[in-house]
């Protein structure tokens, strides 16, 4: 277990806002990528929120997007460059929501490194802050948006996805950002040194005119292959696809390609061996998936600058690159993937303790989060600011007999579980399960929204009921928020079709089932007021307030394999089926 040293929190703290608006501002060809955020979790809870580089942004329960923490480059959306969240008075109703444009809501978030996305409920990506390579994909570099009056709302265009394309979900990066589109196609703009576009080249894409739209070429992922799910990291990017391989491409200086083998030098480009997507003939079929083990598949990733996790269909959860401080959770500090031999069955799934699964990770610069299947969360990695909300400021998971039932949860209040999580550049942050929202870690630009520059969870008695959940107006989401009223309750669904409500829950219908087949699934809407089913001949019901989906063309289905569950798109407008072979179907 490393220690650290305990040093002045305001002379940090100084130097550390500094130290952020000089990466975010001034990142060098040459040098290590921004950091990224991340704001991707496997159910449409992780979409509320997202925690970046000094800001947090989260979805009100109108749906309507709100920010704070640090706003050197307008990523606050408030029309200055004023700082939310560190003095009193600035957050409750006092923050106001950010204007994305006439009658427009949010769907989803994503927070960079000085700059933010929201993915809005037409589908189109809206993105403001720094705008250094063109990060922002509004066709021109550097400046800034969102920092000066009038910038925002209806003058904010949209980005501009190609003729007729709309976004179902999108991942922003330290310096680059992707969306997944509706006709199954993924693009990424922005900073791209060492390939993380994935364009066979070290281009940066979305600082002129020409270089959006239809001019900028969708990711080959291989023949007939499409994506389901995407995270954009630090300089890296992965995506699960449709048939539940996972590839990754972009910097590879630890390993975190995963591929058995790393980069030979610290430059980028063409000319920088082993990073994967600079240079042609990198990418689609040439580009092998990476090996999680035999049969195994990924229902969920989360990509950081230098390390890489992954959760399997079994609930086990896998972590690859920099092991520094103990980030993938190994018990030491070795690389992992940046040699053969070290993935597959032979890199060994991290301990969560005792019969614990993951159904959601978040990697932030140097440390990881997991939320369990029993809903804790456990972090582990670097932890100089307290980031891991363990009331010190040791490292875990470096050294062993740190991981698994060793490792407590974080405290998050007597009786509370967390529903999603999202791990920032050195803070974390877990929504509740009680719609609360709660923050902890490095406090430099009053990114945790307690009114001040203070630490939190590096010192005993900070978190659990002595942490103050933040003062936003429901950070629960739309799906929390239904006919004026908040659902607590749910859906279940019997194999013959009838469905029961539990707690709050409306009674809308059960499903008429075909003579000879059952229902598989039920999920509820994004804004809890409605659910789809699936039956096993690929029929889809809707009730309440779900759109119709149609049905699932189940002619791709091998001899013997089964449709298994079902989960929507963020919009509510599509969705992912998968099967009891780990496939996706679209």
């Amino acid at each position: 277990m490393a220690r650290r040293l305990r040093i002045s929190r305001r002379i940090v703290a100084v130097v550390v806002a500094v130290l952020m608006a000089a990466l975010a501002a001034n990142a060098s060809p040459t040098g290590a990528e921004p950091f990224e955020g991340t704001n991707e979790t496997i159910r449409n809870h992780s979409l509320v929120f997202a925690a970046g580089s000094g800001h947090t942004c989260a979805i009100d329960s109108d749906a309507q997007l709100r920010c704070w923490g640090a706003a050197s480059f307008g990523q606050l959306g408030q029309g200055n460059q004023n700082t939310i969240g560190d003095g009193p008075g600035e957050m409750g109703s006092n923050l106001p929501p950010i204007d994305l444009g006439t009658g427009r809501t949010t769907v989803a978030v994503g927070v960079g490194s000085g700059f933010t996305c929201a993915l809005l409920d037409d589908g189109s990506v809206k993105c403001w802050g720094d705008n250094p390579f063109g990060i922002l994909g509004i066709g021109k570099s550097q400046g800034s948006v969102g920092a000066h009056p009038d910038e925002m709302g209806d003058n904010l265009p949209p980005i501009d996805l190609g003729t007729g394309r709309t976004a179902v979900a999108i991942s922003v990066g330290g310096g680059h950002t992707c969306a997944l589109l509706d006709n199954h196609d993924l693009k990424c703009w922005g900073f791209n040194t060492a390939g993380g576009l994935g364009q066979g080249d070290s281009l940066i894409r979305g600082g002129d005119p020409d270089e959006m739209g239809d001019n900028l070429p969708p990711i080959d992922l291989g023949t007939g292959r499409t994506a389901v799910a995407v995270s954009a990291g630090g300089g890296t990017t992965c995506a699960i696809l449709d048939n539940g391989d996972l590839k990754c491409w972009g910097a590879n200086r630890e390993g975190q390609m995963g591929q058995g083998y790393k980069a030979s030098s610290l430059n980028f480009g063409p000319g920088s061996e082993l990073h994967i997507g600079d240079a042609p003939g990198e990418m689609g079929d040439n580009l092998p998936p990476v090996d999680l083990g035999t049969g195994r598949t990924a229902v969920a990733v989360s990509a950081s600058s230098r390390h890489i996790c992954a959760i399997l269909d079994n609930g086990e959860l896998k972590c690859w690159g920099a092991g520094y401080d103990g980030r993938t959770g190994r018990g030491d500090s070795e690389l992992i993937g940046d040699e053969p031999g070290e993935m597959g069955d032979n890199l060994p799934p991290v301990d969560l303790g005792t019969g614990r699964t993951a159904i959601a990770v978040s990697t932030g610069q140097e440390f990881t989060c997991a939320l369990l299947d029993n809903g804790t969360v456990k972090c582990f990695g670097w932890n100089f600011w307290g980031q891991l909300g363990q009331g010190h400021t040791d490292d875990i998971g470096d050294d062993p007999g740190e991981m698994g039932d060793s490792l407590p949860p974080v405290d998050l209040g007597t009786g509370r579980t967390a529903v999603a999580i999202s791990a920032g550049s050195q803070f974390a942050c877990a929504l509740l399960d009680n719609s609360e929202l709660k923050c902890w870690g490095n406090n430099a630009g009053g990114q945790l929204g307690q009114g001040n520059f203070e630490w939190v969870g590096d010192d005993p008695a900070e978190m659990g009921d002595n942490l103050p959940a933040i003062d936003i107006p429901s950070a629960g989401g739309p799906w929390l928020d239904c006919h004026d009223r908040r659902p607590t309750g749910y859906w279940l669904g019997e194999a013959d079709g009838t469905i029961y409500p539990f707690g709050d829950a409306d009674t809308l219908g059960n499903t008429t089932l075909a003579s000879g087949t059952t229902l598989v699934d039920t999920e509820a809407t994004p804004t809890g007021c409605g659910y789809w089913t699936l039956r096993a001949d690929g029929a889809i019901g809707q009730f309440g307030d779900a759109p119709d989906l149609g049905d699932l063309d189940l002619g791709s289905l091998t001899a013997g394999e089964n449709l298994a569950s079902f989960s929507p798109t963020p919009t509510g407008q599509g969705l992912w089926a998968f099967t009891d072979r780990g496939r996706v179907l679209t």
